[in-house]
């Protein structure tokens, strides 16, 4: 009673003020969604992390023989001035970028997503892996998921293995230019690895499938192999494995600890958001309360 007392005395704006600090200073700060994301920023064998994991999420670049991770200043996602990083990758040679396992999501059992942007120059390599999760080659015997460009054609696939491959989940894709995509993934609650992955491209969904027990590591996923390669699949010494590594560009990379929705799909091809930009579902309640006081104010007048 009180506060409504003291509250009728203020001018209107500074009422509006007022309840927003209220908010600010009652409820708990909350996380924010995107735990890692890499623009590209290097510094030796280290991409830097602008995400809310900081310096711990700064990713790692490994090669194998003659391959190469470099920063191009310009041609990115948006063009002039975008810098991107470019991998170079022949047979048994190729070059990735590792996110920190240990600071990973649970992708089996928890809400995730990740985004990101690549540029596939050719389809004649063995495999253009863009993404992979998990403890596997992409020789489809282990656990893992990932997202490929197909040998010998434009094709970019979704697939999880041991046994069970997402076939519907592609869509062709024209070579040497730049497109977008975001992977989803709703757990079902249930603790065992159930749930539904979405893929997107070029902010369109190509489709989802729930026909699956999602599996990135050993038993249980207990943080066993919880691993994240982008553009090649981690391993640097398997005959044939680094055929599988990608030729082309890399950019705008980023995990979030929630399912991203088409909206926001859609706002990150466009570029008319960042990674930084995602909001967690929680905060997004929390300002539609502020505005919520705020249209209050106004009709007490």
């Amino acid at each position: 009673m009180l506060y409504s007392l003291s509250m009728k005395t203020l001018p209107q704006p500074l009422r509006i003020a007022v309840q927003m600090l209220f908010v600010g200073v009652f409820c708990p700060s909350l996380p924010a969604a995107t735990l890692i994301y890499y623009n590209s920023a290097t510094s030796g064998n280290s991409v830097t992390n602008l995400g809310t994991l900081g310096a711990a999420g700064n990713g790692t670049i490994t090669t194998a023989g003659t391959g190469s991770v470099t920063t191009v200043a310009t041609g990115g996602p948006s063009g002039a001035g975008d810098a991107f990083l470019n991998l170079s990758s022949t047979t048994l040679n190729g070059g990735w970028v590792t996110a920190p396992a240990n600071l990973l999501p649970n992708f089996r059992n928890n809400n995730w997503s990740v985004s990101g942007f690549f540029n596939r120059p050719a389809n004649t390599n063995s495999s253009d892996v863009i993404l992979h999760f998990g403890s596997g080659d992409t020789f489809g015997s282990e656990n893992e998921l990932y997202l490929y460009g197909q040998s010998g054609n434009n094709n970019v696939r979704l697939e999880h293995f041991p046994g069970n491959g997402l076939g519907s989940l592609q869509s062709s894709l024209a070579l040497n230019t730049w497109h977008s995509y975001a992977i989803t993934f709703t757990a079902s609650g249930l603790n065992d690895g159930t749930g539904t992955l979405a893929l997107y491209l070029n902010g369109n969904a190509v489709g989802s499938s729930s026909n699956f027990n999602l599996s990135t590591g050993g038993s249980g996923d207990g943080g066993v192999a919880q691993t994240l390669q982008i553009g090649g699949i981690g391993y640097a010494s398997n005959s044939g494995s680094a055929d599988r590594a990608l030729t082309g560009g890399i950019d705008e990379f980023a995990v979030y600890d929630l399912v991203l929705n088409s909206t926001e799909v859609a706002a990150l091809h466009n570029r008319t958001i960042t990674p930084l930009d995602v909001i967690p579902e929680p905060s997004r309640v929390l300002l539609i309360l502020v505005a919520a006081m705020g249209w209050l104010s106004i009709r007490r007048r």
